[in-house]
Parts: C-alpha cells; structure tokens; sequence
C-alpha cells in the first residue's frame, strides 16, 4: 500500500484498531468467551490468574461488512467462455478464505 492507493475492504479486519481481546487456551482452537475484556490487560490477567492452562492473549475485531457486487446485465453472457463464471467462482472462494460471507 502507497500514499496514492486505499487500502482495500478486505484487508480492513486484519489492519483495524482491535475492539477487544480474550484468550485461547492451549489445546483450544476458539477463544474463551468469559475472558473477553475489553483492554490487553485485562485479558492478560486472565492468563496470569490459570498459568497452568497456558493462555495465549488475542485480539478481536469487528466483522468486516460483506463486499456486493453491482448486478449483471440480463443481456451478459455468463459463461465459461468469457471466463466471467470462472472469476465470479474464485472470487466466492477468496472470500470464504478471507471469513467473509458471500451475499446475492
């Protein structure tokens, strides 16, 4: 990213100042709801308070808004031909590995 470009949409929930944070604890593949806090080092105390469990401290953002696309013409030929149907699957896909939910 330069001075003369945006930043894109999708890189928005990776770059965006944290809302919260909680812990993951070792073994765990989710964060623990009871230790949402809504400083660092709130959640830190956490971890301090169960050292055994081996906690490691997270951040949490907000959800990125879902990206639309402008509709297609009815007079657009959608096929494989033009490679639109190809472009229109990989970018489902991208989305679904970025955590962003597709909506028509």
């Amino acid at each position: 990213m330069s001075d003369e470009n945006e930043r894109s949409v999708a890189s928005d929930g990776s770059v965006a100042t944290p809302v919260a944070w909680a812990v993951v604890w070792e073994g765990d593949e989710l964060f623990d709801r009871t230790t949402v806090s809504f400083t660092e080092e709130a959640a830190r105390r956490h971890v301090e308070i169960c050292p055994s469990l081996r906690g490691k401290v997270v951040t949490l953002y907000f959800r990125p808004r879902p990206v639309l696309l402008p509709p297609v013409p009815d007079d657009f030929d959608i096929s494989e031909g033009n490679g639109y149907a190809a472009a229109i699957v990989d970018f489902k896909r991208a989305l679904s590995e970025a955590g962003v939910e597709w909506t028509e």
